[in-house]
């Protein structure tokens, strides 16, 4: 979303956690936008491993 011709970008990446303070905020600035985690959609990832994973997959797409 532009507003006053700045772009805003962030990422939440989740993993296995309480999702209860989502509901407090509108994520990307939509409201009654949902959330969801790795753990919901039947991933099983570690911690260590989601931040592994995630890491390579930012750096193979910023340096291909």
């Amino acid at each position: 979303r532009v507003k006053h011709g700045c772009t805003y970008h962030g990422l939440a990446f989740n993993v296995d956690m309480d999702l209860t303070p989502f509901a407090a905020i509108n994520p990307c600035g939509y409201a009654g936008m949902r959330v969801t985690q790795c753990r919901d959609l039947g991933v099983k990832l570690t911690l260590p491993r989601a931040k592994q994973a995630l890491t390579q997959a930012l750096l193979a797409t910023i340096y291909s």
